[in-house]
C-alpha cells in the first residue's frame, strides 16, 4: 500500500453556496488559492504533474510541502506572489501531514481554476 493511499488528500469541490456562506477571510483565502492555481496551470502548461514528478526521490507519487513550495517559488511565476503559493500549497495539505500527493495536487488545482 502507498502511503498515499492511506491519507485524506483528495481533492474537493466547493459549491458557491458553500463559498458565500464563508466568512470573508476564507472567501479571500479561496479567492488567492484559486488566482494562483490558474496561474502555475498556465505557467506549467499542461506539465504540471511530469515537472513536479521529479521533486518525488520515492516514485509513490508524494513530496513534502515544503519541498513544493519552495520549488514553486523559485521559478519565479509572472504576477504569482510568494505569498499566494503559500496559501495555495497550504489549502492543499488538507489534513496538515505537511506532504502533498502530486495527482491530487494536480486534481485540485485544476478544480480551483
Amino acid at each position: 500500500m502507498l502511503v498515499a493511499d492511506t491519507l485524506d488528500l483528495e481533492p474537493s469541490r466547493e459549491s458557491a453556496h458553500q463559498r458565500s456562506r464563508q466568512s470573508p477571510q476564507v472567501a479571500g483565502q479561496f479567492e488567492i488559492c484559486r488566482n494562483a492555481a490558474r496561474k502555475v496551470l498556465s505557467e506549467f502548461k499542461g506539465r504540471l504533474y511530469e515537472e513536479l514528478s521529479k521533486l518525488d526521490g520515492s516514485g509513490e507519487g508524494i513530496i513534502a510541502a515544503g519541498v513544493l513550495l519552495d520549488n514553486l517559488i523559485s521559478r519565479n511565476f509572472r504576477d504569482v506572489e510568494p505569498s499566494e503559493l503559500t496559501v495555495l500549497v497550504s489549502s492543499c495539505d488538507r489534513g496538515n501531514h505537511g506532504v502533498i500527493v502530486l495527482e491530487n495536487f494536480e486534481k485540485k488545482l485544476l478544480d480551483m481554476a
